[in-house]
């Protein structure tokens, strides 16, 4: 096994080593015959041109030739324009090359060969690349819309001209309340125009500014500016009501409605219920008109609304104030007048002052003597009070003075007048027995001893106490027991009030007095501008001479407020009253009875 792999190894020792020497032995003989002469290879080449622009390209061999070269076009280029090759020098040729102007071709190729004199030789290609310069937007510095009324639109126009090369392709992009009208696209040639339109349409006023921009060029953009104004235009934009005249509680404003549009506007208005606005006007185109807001004379309370106006397409709100109506006092009376008064003796007479503002009134009241009433009262929004004016005793004779009622921003002035009179008083003997206007029911005998006993005696203050009537006094519903009687609330500010009745009374000393007494079974209430006592328990056929006494707060009387008389009505008697009529008749009927007895009697007998 040895043997045999030794003699294998030699055996492809000797194969190889002939092998080797094989090349040898061929050269030998090949250099007995020599090769044929062929032409020399032209080199490949790749060039870049700038579009729009010549280049010129060499063609070369490789290697050197000791002969002139002749280089061919074998293959002409698809789109660009190529000349004819000239010499350089003995080995280079020159070609010059134009690229094609459609930006869409972006190479181009050719082949070329070279010829000696001993042919032609295997072509070559020539690749072109044809570069172009950047796409270049030419756009306005910027685009300016003029003032515009909100609601309308205005469009302007924007050019765009690629003054680059390539292709500019992207999107215009612009913001509210800006858009586009069209398509927002472009692709632009070198020196490709396109045209857009810009619309402008506001919805709301102000002004607005924002940059216009585009896709393909992100650093370049349009600064776009535009001003809206509302259609509709209230100014004052809003307005606070105020009051008029001092006294007068109405309160008053207005603002102009603004029509900026080139068409005339129906417009419509509303507001609050406490608000007295026209409910339709009509605007002329690119005119005004004033618009006047009230609230009613009995609302005096501060206000917080507003005004709606509205047209088609269009609407303006415009809030409305109105603090509270400051203090207003009146009074339902122009004059005060006491009449005719004893001068010895002090009167009181009536007067109601209402506060119709919206806050509270501090009124102050003055007046010369002989009247007087209290200095100071305050009244609520609303408030009623009645002011009593007192008139001391004074000289007879007639007496003006003027009261003056004083608030924070108002003085009222009314006459107040009296008239003085100087009255004794005496009364025959015999009338004093039976004085004519007082019955026997009022006197309380306390003395056996009689005023007829007494011819001098004279009556006492209060039996003839104010007969005359005062105005607004009256009983009604009188009854044999009792009586309504009802007096105006604007007599006295108090609220509480003593019914007081006249008793006549002969004294230990044979004088007749009076004397006053609370009634029994009285119940006083209000009844709008009256307060309104019930009488009950009286005694039936009887006069009475009442007077209403005002209390204070802690229950104290004070100066009898006015004097009233009246009578009830009589028992009713229910036998009936013999006179010799109804005798004559009585008998008559007792005899027809009496026969009418006696027939029936002999009938049955029969």
């Amino acid at each position: 096994m040895r043997k045999s792999s030794l003699s294998h190894i030699w055996r492809a020792s000797v194969y190889g080593l002939v092998l080797a020497l094989a090349p040898w032995g061929g050269a030998a003989e090949r250099k007995k015959d020599p090769l044929p002469e062929i032409p020399p290879p032209v080199q490949p080449l790749t060039v870049k041109v700038q579009r729009g622009e010549n280049v010129e390209i060499q063609l070369r061999i490789h290697g050197s030739r000791n002969e002139p070269l002749r280089f061919l076009i074998r293959t002409p280029p698809e789109h660009g324009r190529l000349t004819e090759p000239r010499a350089l020098n003995r080995e280079i040729g020159v070609v010059t090359y134009t690229p094609p102007a459609n930006p869409i071709i972006m190479r181009d190729r050719f082949l070329y060969a070279v010829q000696t004199s001993v042919g032609v030789s295997a072509s070559a290609e020539v690749a072109i690349t044809i570069l172009d310069s950047p796409p270049e937007l030419a756009l306005p510095e910027a685009l300016n819309f003029s003032l515009l009324p909100v609601g309308s639109v205005v469009t302007k126009q924007l050019e765009l001209v690629n003054r680059g090369g390539g292709i500019a392709e992207g999107k215009v992009v612009i913001g509210t309340p800006w858009k586009i009208d069209g398509p927002a696209g472009y692709r632009l040639t070198s020196g490709a125009r396109m045209i857009f339109k810009i619309a402008f349409a506001p919805e709301a006023p102000g002004i607005f500014d924002t940059l216009m921009r585009f896709t393909s060029q992100p650093e370049a953009s349009v600064t776009v500016h535009g001003e809206a104004i509302a259609a509709l235009t209230a100014i004052p934009a809003k307005i606070a009501l105020q009051q008029g005249d001092v006294g007068d509680p109405v309160r008053a404003g207005s603002f102009e409605l603004t029509n900026a549009t080139d068409t005339e506007r129906r417009v419509e208005l509303t507001g609050g219920v406490r608000l007295q606005i026209p409910r339709n006007l009509t605007v002329p185109a690119q005119g005004a008109v004033k618009v006047s807001a009230l609230t009613a004379a009995n609302d005096v309370a501060s206000l917080d609304d507003e005004i709606r106006v509205e047209a088609r397409g269009f609407a303006v709100v415009v809030p409305v104030r109105a603090a509270a109506v400051g203090p207003i006092v009146r009074t339902t009376r122009s004059s005060v007048s006491f009449g005719r008064v004893d001068a010895t003796k002090s009167a009181e007479a009536g007067l109601e002052l209402e506060n119709i503002g919206g806050t509270v009134a501090n009124v102050s009241l003055e007046i010369v003597s002989p009247f007087k009433t209290e200095p100071r009262i305050q009244l609520a929004p609303g408030e009623k009070k009645s002011v009593i004016l007192r008139m001391n005793p004074a000289a007879a004779g007639r007496h003006r003075a003027l009261l003056k009622v004083k608030g924070e921003r108002q003085e009222l002035e009314i006459p107040v007048e009296a008239e003085l009179f100087a009255a004794a008083v005496s009364v025959p003997p015999t009338e004093v027995a039976t004085p004519p206007a007082v019955p026997a029911s009022e006197i309380a005998i306390t003395s056996p001893a009689s005023p007829a006993t007494s011819p001098t005696a004279s009556l006492p203050e209060g039996v003839f106490a104010n007969l005359r009537p005062v105005a607004g006094v009256k009983t009604t519903a009188v009854t044999q027991h009792t009586a309504t009687l009802e007096w105006p609330v604007a007599l006295h500010g108090a609220t509480q009030f003593r019914v007081e009745y006249r008793i006549l009374e002969i004294s230990p000393e044979s004088e007749l007095q009076v004397r006053w007494d609370a009634l029994p079974g009285v119940s006083i209430r209000r009844e709008g501008d009256r307060y309104v006592a019930a009488l009950r328990e009286l005694e039936p056929a009887t006069h009475f001479g009442v007077r209403v006494v005002p209390l204070t707060p802690g229950g104290e009387t004070t100066e009898p407020l006015f004097f009233h008389h009246f009578a009830t009505l009589p028992k009713r008697n229910w036998l009936p009253t013999v006179t010799p009529l109804r005798i004559l008749l009585a008998v008559l009927a007792g005899c027809v009875f009496f026969v009418w007895r006696q027939r029936r009697a002999e009938r049955r007998r029969i």
